[in-house]
């Protein structure tokens, strides 16, 4: 009776989590904060922009950022429904197989790899 108690409150927490950390991007992508570039490293020759901030500048055009935001808000809004749960899941892996995909080529396979297991984590646990 306990444990299962403490394992509701668990997927709930887990899923209060996911969906706060969704919607945080999200917006964070909306109001054009996650990808924005100085002007003095847009002013550098190419050839000394490393991976990860080109990366970052390739991801600042519409309508990716956009619609990525939008996306990722509206997952994380319905991951705190219950009932929107299994769709939410759903959505979110067509979120995170490219943010992999972009971390695997541009961060580095460390960092990547980290996101990779974390992610899997989270969601074995559910």
């Amino acid at each position: 009776m306990v444990r299962n108690k403490l394992q509701t409150y668990f997927v709930v927490g887990i899923r209060v989590l996911i969906g706060a950390t969704l919607i945080g991007y999200g917006l964070l992508k909306l109001f054009r904060i996650q990808f924005s570039i100085p002007n003095e490293i847009l002013a550098q020759p190419l050839a000394e922009v490393d991976l990860f901030t080109l990366s970052w500048y390739l991801a600042d055009h519409e309508p990716f950022r956009t619609c990525v935001g939008i996306t990722e808000v509206a997952t994380g809004l319905m991951f705190l429904v219950k009932k929107l749960f299994l769709i939410a899941s759903i959505v979110s892996v067509a979120i995170w197989v490219p943010i992999l995909l972009f971390d695997l080529t541009f961060m580095g396979h460390d960092i990547a790899l980290i996101t990779f297991v974390v992610t899997m984590i989270l969601l074995r646990s559910l």
